[in-house]
């Protein structure tokens, strides 16, 4: 009898079995590079927020604020909320220290208020509220820093 193009069960166990193996080694690779894309996005997010808030300040003349918090932010000017109070991608987090709020004021010429560059930290983590009180939980090492440059209003991050 001829043999037909057919596979026999050894052949197929082994491609199982090396399937298997690249699928348990590319899970944790991919979880990886999902959290470093948060991170980034997080930190564009604020980046773009913030020059949203120079530029207001500098077209409408009038001073315009990024507040911060750990988990979010949101850009004012005359007291007015410019646009939702926007959330940062889960698993991102801003390290606020000491306090709920970071505030940054841009002057009607572009530049911070304050003598001196300002840095922002945005880590990978989350938020714990225990008995009233909400504390940083950084899960991983990945860490990005965001700079305010008091002179001249540039922000840049890294």
């Amino acid at each position: 009898m001829k043999r037909e193009g057919a596979f026999t069960l050894i052949e197929m166990i082994a491609v199982i079995v090396i399937i298997g193996i690249i699928v348990a080694v590319g899970i944790p690779a991919m979880n990886g590079l999902t959290r470093t894309a948060g991170l980034q996005g997080g930190v564009r997010q604020i980046s773009n927020a913030a020059q949203l808030a120079r530029q207001l300040a500098i077209t409408h003349r009038t001073p315009a604020v990024l507040q911060l918090t750990q988990t979010g932010f949101s850009v004012t000017t005359n007291g007015i909320q410019v646009d939702k109070t926007n959330n940062l991608p889960v698993g991102v987090v801003i390290d606020v220290a000491n306090s709920s709020t970071m505030t940054f004021t841009f002057k009607p010429t572009g530049v911070l208020v304050g003598n001196s560059d300002q840095h922002v930290v945005v880590r990978e983590g989350s938020t714990n509220y225990v008995s009233g009180v909400l504390t940083l939980v950084a899960t991983n090492s990945n860490v990005s820093t965001i700079t305010f440059s008091a002179i001249l209003g540039r922000v840049t991050y890294q």
